[in-house]
């Protein structure tokens, strides 16, 4: 119920979350295309409700940075996947991935990643071009200078699509991490999630 919760009534008047129940008070719960802000860290009385909230924005934080991950990862891939096949030392023939479920059968390659969720959320935290790459060259086996080429003579930038729908994804997982990162340490919102989730290299070219 909390989950889809977008407001309260108390004695039938609508009132903030903030609101402090007195004795007597009749509670009716509106329910019903409502979503958990931040805020309500701040009202949550009870650990298991705290606890709950917690588990609900670090999945949406996961989950914004995996969907910005993999438009990053399938953007590549469908730009560059003639070079891709034609440089990689892969000992059997393979396709390039056209969706997501397609790239399991290439962990681990020589990358650390067992699991296409972590590989596509540290795609989607890092601004590190050269990161991606380099990813790329150890699932498929192909020399990081030929992807880098290909990258430097792509003749299309990035569209502009593809920068929105990173930006967007990864501004709905920031949000809640800059609000937890301007507040008291010792408030029970400060430790909902990981500020550092985002990295930027000032050395490498960022992706967008």
């Amino acid at each position: 119920v909390g989950l889809n919760m977008h407001g309260v009534e108390i004695n039938g008047k609508r009132v903030p979350f903030s609101y402090e129940l007195q004795n007597g008070d009749v509670v009716s719960i509106l329910t019903g295309g409502g979503k958990p802000e931040v805020d309500w860290m701040r009202f949550a009385k009870s650990r298991s409700t705290r606890s709950k909230l917690r588990s609900y924005f670090r999945t949406k934080q996961r989950e914004s940075l995996c969907e910005a991950g993999q438009i990053l990862f399938m953007d590549f891939l469908s730009t560059h996947g003639d070079v891709i096949i034609e440089s990689s030392f892969l000992e059997e023939p393979f396709e390039i991935p056209t969706d997501v479920t397609g790239i399991f059968p290439f962990l681990p390659g020589k990358t650390r990643y067992s699991e296409v969720e972590d590989l596509l959320i540290d795609i989607g935290k890092r601004h590190d071009r050269s990161f991606l790459l380099g990813v790329i060259s150890k699932l498929f086996l192909v020399p990081l200078s030929t992807l880098v080429t290909a990258e430097e003579s792509r003749k299309d930038t990035i569209s502009s699509s593809v920068v929105a729908a990173v930006h967007e994804s990864r501004q709905l997982a920031k949000n809640v991490a800059k609000v937890a990162g301007q507040i008291n340490a010792n408030d029970p919102i400060a430790d909902i999630l990981d500020d550092d989730m985002f990295e930027t290299s000032p050395r490498t070219k960022k992706i967008p």
